[in-house]
This record gives C-alpha cells, structure tokens and sequence, in this order.
C-alpha cells in the first residue's frame, strides 16, 4: 500500500492513496493544510520530550507504560483524522510513505489504526521524492565502514567502544575509523564499501570531528549509489527541516539504497541493542523490512513502550520498481496485442506468400505439361 503526499503550491498538500487496486486522492476540504502539518509536528515533538522528560526524571515510576501508550493514540488518531479524513482502511501490511523534503516528517509510524500504533502491526517505509544519483559505479564491494565517536565524545566513549566490538564481529571485512580519523579519509572510505554504520553524536546535522565538521552537503555531492545500507546510530539521525537538509535526505540523494535513522533521541542501551539485532539480522539475510518489524517488537518486548526508539526507528528502504495498476493493464494489453499481432501478421505475410508459391508450382507445372504435349504432337 502506498500513500503519497504531494506539495502544491505554498500552503496546500494533496494526498494520494494505492491500495493496489486502484488510486484515489484523499483531501481536506480539496486540499491539506501545510499548516495544519506543521502545527501537528510542533506537538507531536512536544509530546515526545514530556514523555521523555517524565521517563528521565521519575523512571517507570512516573509515567506508566500504559500512559505513554494512551498518549501515543490521541496523537495518532488526531494524525489519522488530518490524512484520511474520509477514514482509509489499511488493506495491506506493508505501507510505504512518499513524501518531499519540504514536508515535516510526520510520526506515520504512530498513525492510531484499530486501536493501536500502526507500526506495532504494519510494516512502515520512508521514501523521499528527491532526485537521486544515477548508479555509475558497478564495481561489488564487499567491505563495510564501521566510525565511531569521531571527536571523542566522553560521554558516550563506553557505548561506542562496545558497539565497535559487537559489529566488527557481525559486519563483513569491517574497516574501523575512530576517534583520530579524518573527514577526507572517511568520505575516501565511503566511496569503497557496501555497508556504513555510524555511532556518535549529530548535533544540529553536523558529525563533528577533532578538527573538523562533516555535515549533509558534503555527502550529497557525492555518488554513493554503491552504498547498500547505511544506518547513522544516533539521535535524530532522520529529522529533518524545511530550513535545512538531513543525513537522511543527503544519503539519500547521494544514492544510498536502503537508510536507516531516528526521528527522536534513543537511549544508549536502546541504540546497542537496535545495531546488534539489526546487523545479525541483515547477516542471516533477512530483508530490511522484516528486520525493522521484528527489531520494533524486540525492543518493547526489551524495554517496554516507554523506550521510543520502536517508534523513532525510521527505514528507507528501496523496493525493485513495481508497476501501478494502470501499467499492468496497459502491460497486459500490450501482451495480448502483441499475442494477436504476430499470428496476424504470420497470416498476412504466410499466406500470400503460400499462394503466390502454389501459383509459381501451377504455372511451372503447367509449362512442363505444355512441352510435353508440344514434345509429343511433333514426334507425330
């Protein structure tokens, strides 16, 4: 199932809706208010630092599991009344939702559907519309790009160091950059390996490093369409701003096939346990978009509703294109077309050619039978 918001003009948003069998547009008074999206986001982001805060501050004892829960599904259904507000039934377990860079990125993982968070029972995936680098490079890289804590972080060197052990058991010929690397090696490196995975801090969508800063532009200019995932382990990894651009949206438009991030802060064992399941699950050969359901149950199971991270965990994940439903009528137009085609052309040039061939046989024969006869009348 695909939902597909589309910006038009300054302050309206159209909102397409395929369920696979068929593609209607879904308004609010024949257009949504951006406004009304960016009003929404504003309180969601609200909502979550409360959440976060009381968690923080009182542990379990302050907020219930069962209160973060009731939280998330007024939040929810107040999101699901804005999208569809003719209602939409989810009709398949996979829902991808496409959007632009210029749209807050929306919770649609928290979308209320039956009574409880979407993402707890559907496969939720990203995609930005945004042009992306075109695939150059064919070379197979089997290596993977492992960089940690860059500018030396202290409080979150611990994590880091046993993160870094956990992957380079789990990545395939891991490449390590820790805290001495530099910018220019790492974007080197990044133009070599098949898988990137990055624990440390983004502040403001900048990587800091001992002398220098890695921010969204730098990656976007380059072609990393040879990258099959990159997973940026860190807080707000995915958020993004109508103001300025992501790691999400610049790995993106670099090329990178499949990206992985959060839209809120996760929590330090929250963020080791997320890369270990994820990185044995891609080893096993899992696909990305069972990984992340299976991930989503395993940290509640884990931690409980109150860590957020199942719902912050954000997956763009690229498909093989699949055609709409117009372009498989049209394709099986075209087949039975083409199925009619050749025998009717076989018929047109066949026969005549058949005929002409039989009326070549009757004249040759018929010139025989003439001399024959001429042969015969002379001997006479």
């Amino acid at each position: 199932m695909i939902v597909r918001l589309v910006r038009v003009g300054k302050n309206a948003i159209r909102i397409f809706v395929e369920n696979g069998t068929h593609s209607l547009p879904y308004q609010v008074n024949h257009q949504l208010s951006y406004n009304v999206l960016k009003a929404f986001h504003f309180s969601w982001r609200k909502t979550i630092k409360q959440i976060q805060h009381a968690k923080a501050v009182a542990g379990d004892k302050g907020i219930t599991d069962t209160e973060i829960l009731k939280k998330l599904l007024a939040k929810g259904k107040a999101l699901y009344n804005i999208l569809f507000p003719n209602g939409i039934e989810f009709l398949k377990k996979q829902v991808i939702f496409y959007t632009d860079p210029t749209i807050p990125d929306l919770p649609y993982e928290a979308i209320a559907y039956k009574g409880e968070v979407l993402v707890q029972n559907y496969s939720i995936i990203r995609q930005v519309e945004i042009p992306k680098r075109p695939k150059i490079n064919q070379t197979s890289y089997r290596e993977s790009l492992i960089l940690t804590n860059p500018n030396d972080a202290a409080d979150i060197k611990d994590l880091c160091n046993k993160e870094k052990e956990d992957l380079i058991k789990l990545l395939p010929n891991p490449i390590h950059l820790g805290k001495y690397s530099e910018i220019s090696v790492v974007l080197e490196k990044l133009l070599q390996v098949k898988y990137f995975h990055y624990c440390g801090h983004i502040v403001k969508n900048k990587i800091f490093f001992q002398n220098s800063v890695l921010t969204p532009a730098d990656i976007e200019s380059m072609n990393l369409s040879h990258l099959n995932v990159v997973f940026l382990n860190a807080c707000n990894s995915a958020q993004h701003q109508e103001s300025s651009s992501s790691f999400a949206n610049a790995f993106i438009t670099a090329g990178v096939q499949n990206y992985i991030g959060y839209s809120i802060p996760a929590s330090e064992q929250a963020a080791r346990f997320i890369a270990q399941s994820f990185w044995k699950k891609v080893k096993k050969g899992i696909s990305l978009e069972q990984a992340i359901l299976q991930i989503r149950k395993e940290i509640i199971s884990h931690f409980g509703i109150g860590e957020l991270s199942w719902l912050g965990l954000n997956a763009f994940i690229t498909f093989p294109h699949q055609k709409t439903l117009y372009q498989k009528i049209f394709s099986k137009v075209k087949k039975s077309m083409l199925m009619l085609f050749f025998p009717l052309l076989f018929f047109l040039l066949f026969i005549p050619y058949s005929q002409m061939q039989n009326k070549i046989e009757k004249q040759t024969s018929e010139r025989k039978t003439h001399k024959k006869v001429g042969v015969r009348t002379s001997k006479q």
